[in-house]
């Protein structure tokens, strides 16, 4: 077990603010968890919130949006600006999708692949609930979220203010800890258990359980850790801790005032 302690009162601001925005408006949180899910690197969280932002400011505005371009014989938006900012997430067509896909009007029906029609009850309140505390239910947003996999409902719920571990990079690599020259095996073992739900949990699990050795909020720890193992990975290119602190405290400010900086 590995407490992770550098970066405690960073992660401790990291859940209050994600707590706060969550109560001011869920759909915030919504475009937070999306964006870390689907960025190539955490330099453009900020400049990709603030796009998706100003080009969906509420759930109504990207319900509206999305109607205009959903083609029902394709079940697909088809035509939606393309954002200049998704070059810099992977799949951007599925990010506005996802947009569109969480904004919906319940109860819909949709096409099944053998032909018969499906009707879809939870509304999107339910997403919006799912992000509250005490529920923090993570059934109910991989129910909704179109990144459906593993990381993307834990992000989701990471990002309103639910205190739960991401299986993501850094975590990996803080517990599977490989050497310089096992760099390729790593990629691979990534992949491997974010593609697998019991491998996901499994890994998810061990680390509440540290979480609670440790005596932190599960979220507050998962935090802690990812800007740790960051860190140590910036160190090892030669920066200071000090330097790495700075650069770590500049991007949250960034990453807090993302949807504050673009006008209602």
């Amino acid at each position: 077990m590995a407490c992770c302690m550098r970066y405690k009162d960073l992660a401790k601001n990291y859940m209050e603010n994600a707590k706060e925005r969550t109560a001011q408006s869920p759909w915030d949180s919504f475009l937070y968890g999306l964006v870390l899910t689907v960025a190539k690197n955490a330099r453009w969280h900020a400049d990709i919130i603030k796009a998706l932002k100003r080009e969906y400011p509420t759930v109504e505005v990207a319900r509206e949006k999305c109607k205009r371009y959903y083609k029902p014989e394709l079940q697909n938006y088809i035509g939606m600006t393309e954002l200049e900012e998704l070059a810099n997430a992977h799949s951007p067509k599925n990010v506005l999708r996802s947009i569109c896909f969480n904004s919906r009007e319940f109860p819909l029906q949709e096409r099944t692949k053998s032909g018969g029609v499906k009707t879809k009850f939870p509304p999107w309140n339910t997403l919006a609930y799912s992000m509250q505390e005490p529920q923090c239910n993570k059934e109910g947003v991989r129910d909704h979220f179109t990144f459906q996999q593993n990381k993307g409902p834990d992000m989701m719920l990471l990002e309103g203010g639910c205190e739960v571990p991401v299986i993501d990079v850094w975590i990996l690599r803080k517990l599977l800890n490989p050497e310089p020259k096992q760099e390729a095996q790593f990629q691979r073992d990534q992949n491997r258990i974010k593609s697998s739900r019991k491998l996901y949990r499994l890994y998810r699990d061990f680390m509440i359980d540290e979480a609670n050795e440790c005596g932190e909020p599960v979220g507050k720890h998962h935090v802690a850790c990812w800007f740790e193992e960051r860190a140590k990975d910036e160190e090892r290119e030669g920066k200071s801790p000090e330097q790495v602190r700075r650069e770590t405290e500049k991007y949250l400010d960034a990453l807090f005032a993302a949807v504050k900086e673009v006008a209602p």
